[in-house]
């Protein structure tokens, strides 16, 4: 029985980075963003990969919204249509979280609690992309999802605990949209 999965948003245009090639396959460390996304998930959790992906382990598949390029909220919609029909929790993640870990995402398992989600935050804002919820939230909060609808008025709703980051160094939620950001994480790692 499957109660944990995965929805990994990979999709954008990476005009920040140059656009020649898509932002989650580039490399950090000999290794493409998306495969250390995928790496600080549990072992062999279900996922599904909205979006550009290459070289996925047998446990992911790559699928893509309709229409392309509709946005987050629009491409969480079309993973979720995909994830196993026993799946209890899904982790929200984007490709780009080059320093999420085990312990991060096993931190923002556990802090669902009662409630229908887990996100962590900086100081002003959810970081929408590094979460982990109750399917069925966010089944019913994406079920008229249309494109170009932002994940903070789908998912803004939702009771959902906040983790603000204590730890040294660079948040989970640290994500590489510049190549100044790129170089950033590298340094760090």
């Amino acid at each position: 029985m499957t109660a944990d999965t995965a929805v990994v948003l990979s999709g954008g245009a990476s005009r920040r980075m140059g656009g020649a090639t898509p932002k989650p396959l580039l490399l950090l460390k000999g290794r493409p963003l998306l495969h250390r996304v995928l790496d600080a998930l549990p072992p062999g959790t279900p996922t599904v990969v909205v979006g550009p992906a290459t070289d996925l382990p047998g446990h992911a598949q790559a699928v893509t919204e309709d229409p392309p390029g509709g946005g987050p909220a629009h491409a969480l919609a079309a993973g979720l249509r995909h994830i196993p029909g026993t799946a209890t929790h899904v982790w929200l993640l984007a490709a780009d979280l080059p320093l999420l870990t085990h312990d991060t995402t096993r931190a923002l398992r556990e802090a669902v609690g009662d409630n229908d989600g887990a996100v962590y935050t900086d100081d002003l804002h959810p970081q929408w992309l590094c979460g982990c919820w109750r399917v069925e939230a966010l089944r019913q909060a994406t079920k008229d999802t249309r494109p170009g609808a932002s994940l903070r008025s789908t998912l803004g709703p939702l009771p959902r605990t906040e983790i603000g980051w204590t730890g040294d160094g660079l948040p989970p939620y640290f994500d590489c949209d510049t190549p100044e950001a790129l170089a950033r994480a590298e340094t760090w790692l």
